[in-house]
């Protein structure tokens, strides 16, 4: 039983932690998020400023 408060303790440390640092997303690693991909094709060249800027608002970043 204590074990299992523990475990929700830290849960909830974790996750208020995230939203503090402006992180409110829980990402696993080496999971990209369509804001992670938007930014890469933009820098590799792939769309333009206009593209870009078009596309996050369309996803809400």
């Amino acid at each position: 039983m204590l074990i299992f408060v523990v475990i929700i303790g830290i849960l909830v440390f974790y996750l208020m932690s995230n939203e503090k640092n402006g992180n409110n997303r829980l990402s696993l690693p080496g999971k990209k998020t369509p804001e992670d991909i938007l930014k890469e094709k933009y820098v590799n060249g792939e769309i333009t400023e206009e593209e870009y800027l078009k596309r996050k608002k369309v996803i809400g970043g």
